[in-house]
């Protein structure tokens, strides 16, 4: 048993090694790093730092303008006011000034197991687009990465109606390459993928921005930040 724990452990160490020896050599981030001005477009609070983190923290390391723009309070049980306290303070530890964060509190846009409304998913979105100046949206894929209806809702929404930004959308993988956390960069590269993470000091901002989200950290949140792909590392589309 303590022979099997051992090679476990210097296999993780072997592997952090392999991503510190890619990160120090490559480009992180891609054609996203291009623009002055980027808002992720989200579901829920929480959003920001389950999915879209690693890529938060790398555009403002780089000096990039970043927004969040948070299409409901997820008051799903309630709890809405909570949760988007727990947004800005998620957003802080992410590095994003709490000016440039956003809630929608709209009925048609509730936390729910429901596909949202399109056209007010584009209007909230093209106005937000308009008054900051934004050159560039990131959001879900159509996969939603999780399979969320309201994830799903943003990328069909906005997919052909954005003709003045670029729009990136989060790469959904199968259940398997979600779950073995930092060594799907492997794979990633190896099919080409635009890859984007954090500088290696700032690894674990995300995780710190997780934390922020206490009414959220079940016994199952934990065991997402531990393998989770997307707490470590993101990959993008861009439409």
């Amino acid at each position: 048993m303590e022979t099997v724990s051992l090679l476990i452990i210097c296999g993780g160490l072997l592997a952090l090694l392999i991503v510190f020896l890619i990160s120090s050599k490559l480009q992180p981030a891609g054609s996203i790093t291009q623009h002055k001005s980027v808002v992720f477009v989200t579901a829920h609070p929480d959003d920001e730092c389950m999915f879209f983190g690693p890529t938060i923290v790398n555009l403002i390391h780089q000096n990039i303008e970043v927004h969040i723009l948070c299409l409901s309070t997820g008051n799903f049980y309630g709890e809405g006011k909570t949760r988007v306290k727990e947004l800005y303070a998620s957003c802080k530890a992410l590095g994003v000034d709490t000016n440039k964060c956003s809630t929608i509190d709209d009925t048609s846009l509730a936390d729910g197991d429901a596909i949202w409304n399109k056209t007010q998913i584009q209007y909230y979105v093209a106005e937000y687009i308009q008054s900051h100046d934004i050159s560039a949206v990131v959001t879900f894929d159509e996969g939603g990465v999780s399979g969320h209806p309201n994830h799903i809702s943003i990328p069909v929404a906005l997919s052909n109606s954005l003709p003045n930004s670029t729009l990136y959308k989060l790469t959904s993988v199968n259940i398997f390459r979600k779950y073995i956390s930092f060594l799907d960069i492997i794979i990633a590269l190896i099919l080409g993928e635009e890859v984007c993470w954090p500088p290696w000091q700032l690894m674990t901002a995300p995780f710190v921005a997780m934390a922020k989200h206490k009414s959220q950290l079940m016994w199952f949140r934990y065991l997402y930040m531990i393998f989770s792909r997307y707490m470590i590392f993101n990959t993008f589309q861009q439409s």
